[in-house]
């Protein structure tokens, strides 16, 4: 048979299910890919040599042109930040702290906000919205029992591979069914006493979605910018990047400098209290992780 390409849409017990022009076909990788350190990972570009029918072996792994280690996916387009407007409520930092993710590893972020059907959450779109539109971010907010909002979300995921990532509980694992029923993923409730969701996903998986795919992240994925210099941290905001510019201070960390133009900034109201608060957050856990290992 002649050889097949393909993607790799999961991977259990060392078998990869690969996405072909014939179907999904259960793949082993050759021994050669262990012996030079390579680990064939869900969203890999594959050549595979079929085996009967419905399984086949891994011949070669194509580059990969990024990845993701939380969960392990590669070659995406970009990641959806699901969080729910209210109950549990929504976390500034959270969305902060995954949007610097993203713009450190280079991927489009794009933000899902669920339960806008439930009281109060109207009130709080409306300050996300003045907040992340005005930075170029795109915002879907959206009802998911009814399918509100679907049309404009449906549009940004098409052709694309998008991972959903986001705080349990919020509704990842239902937006998932309901965009594609065939995942079978399983929602959890919201634990009354903790406001936390139970984590219901447990492996990542590709599920093709209009001409592109969609992913979910197993469980609450909990980032962490860690960088080597501190001072690198105003480049993953980006309306303190382009504030701190002009800054009087050379290395100008933006803490409480008097004369700092981003501190300024920030009571004229240019740049988000919020936004500036997750900063500062993010800043000082950067400082207290250097020195532990230092």
């Amino acid at each position: 048979m002649r050889p097949l390409e393909g993607r790799i849409i999961k991977a259990i017990a060392g078998f990869y299910y690969v996405h072909t022009e014939r179907g999904i076909l259960a793949c082993k990788a050759r021994g050669v890919f262990k012996k030079r350190g390579i680990t064939p990972r869900v969203g890999d570009f594959v050549v595979i040599d079929p085996q009967g029918t419905m399984e086949g072996i891994i011949d070669e792994v194509k580059p990969r042109k990024n990845e993701i280690t939380r969960p392990k996916i590669v070659n995406v387009d970009q990641i959806l930040l699901v969080f729910s407007l209210v109950d549990p409520p929504l976390s500034f930092y959270q969305i902060d702290k995954m949007l610097a993710m993203t713009t450190l590893h280079g991927f489009t972020a794009r933000i899902a906000l669920t339960k806008m059907d439930l009281p109060g959450a109207m009130n709080v779109l409306t300050t996300v919205a003045r907040i992340y539109e005005p930075l170029g971010y795109v915002i879907y907010p959206i009802e998911i029992h009814h399918q509100v909002g679907f049309s404009a979300l449906r549009d940004g995921l098409r052709g694309v591979v998008t991972v959903l990532t986001g705080q349990s509980g919020v509704g990842k694992s239902t937006l998932l069914r309901t965009l594609s029923p065939e995942s079978g993923a399983v929602s959890g409730n919201i634990s009354d006493a903790s406001h936390r969701g139970k984590h219901t996903t447990t492996s990542v998986e590709m599920y093709p979605f209009e001409q592109g795919y969609i992913a979910d992240s197993p469980g609450f994925s909990q980032y962490d910018v860690l960088l080597e210099d501190p001072a690198d941290l105003e480049k993953l905001f980006l309306e303190i990047r382009r504030i701190g510019q002009s800054c009087t201070y050379r290395g100008c960390l933006h803490e409480q400098e008097d004369g700092c133009v981003v501190v300024d900034a920030v009571a004229k109201g240019s740049i988000a209290q919020s936004r500036y608060d997750s900063y500062v957050q993010m800043l000082r856990a950067i400082k207290e992780w250097k020195a532990r290992r230092y």
